[in-house]
């Protein structure tokens, strides 16, 4: 547990749990690795060039606060508990899934790489500030229980589920397969943006075609 402030400038690993009621601070040259539960109760993270990575075989959460680089790996699901700030970049090892639940976790300026090489659940809103999407090895699953915009990018997997319309805010290609969940609709929207779609396409919802 820890207790006081504390500085991070090398490489730290906590094994467990990150507790306490006390401050950590990452280091513009620290890099941080997480395999349990992050309950302390002030995680800095913003120096600009440090990284954390939540490793945990286990699932985990990720407590809302700024990050700088921020990496969820080693497999299982790692859910946001509050909304993430990212200032670098976004990264989700293969295996894992990122599940953003109703928040956010997106740059507060255009810039940085989005990586999804596992899987990236999106419960409110796709993160956009991103400059540079490399998304072809793994899947995004607009998971929403409710209405949502899918990002004008290209995509490995796309998934839709949960419930509402999900509606295009740009033309998308998708290099693997496209599957429009039950009880969700993928709408092209009223500026027919085109769909490039590589893998098979399987409809159980509804797909609104506009005049596209």
């Amino acid at each position: 547990a820890v207790t006081g402030t504390h500085t991070n400038t090398g490489t730290f690993t906590v094994g467990t749990a990150l507790s306490g009621a006390g401050t950590l601070a990452n280091s513009g040259t620290g890099i941080l690795y997480i395999g349990g539960a992050a309950t302390i109760t002030t995680l800095d993270a913003s120096a600009a060039g440090n990284t954390v990575e939540f490793n945990g075989a286990g699932a985990q959460t990720i407590p809302g606060t700024t990050y700088h680089h921020l990496t969820a790996g080693n497999g299982n699901t790692k859910t946001l508990g509050g909304n993430a700030t990212i200032n670098g970049d976004l990264t989700i090892g293969t295996g894992t899934t990122l599940a953003l639940s109703t928040f956010t976790a997106d740059r507060s300026s255009a810039g940085g790489t989005l990586t999804v090489n596992g899987t990236l659940s999106v419960g409110a809103s796709f993160p956009v500030n991103f400059t540079n999407h490399d998304l072809t090895g793994g899947t995004v699953n607009y998971s929403a229980a409710g209405n949502q915009f899918v990002a004008g990018t290209t995509y490995g997997i796309l998934l839709t589920s949960g419930t509402g319309t999900k509606t295009l805010a740009g033309p998308i290609t998708v290099a693997g397969n496209l599957t429009i969940g039950a009880g969700t609709t993928l709408d092209v929207s009223a500026s027919n943006y085109a769909i490039n779609a590589g893998g098979n396409w399987t409809t159980t919802g509804t797909f609104t075609a506009q005049n596209g």
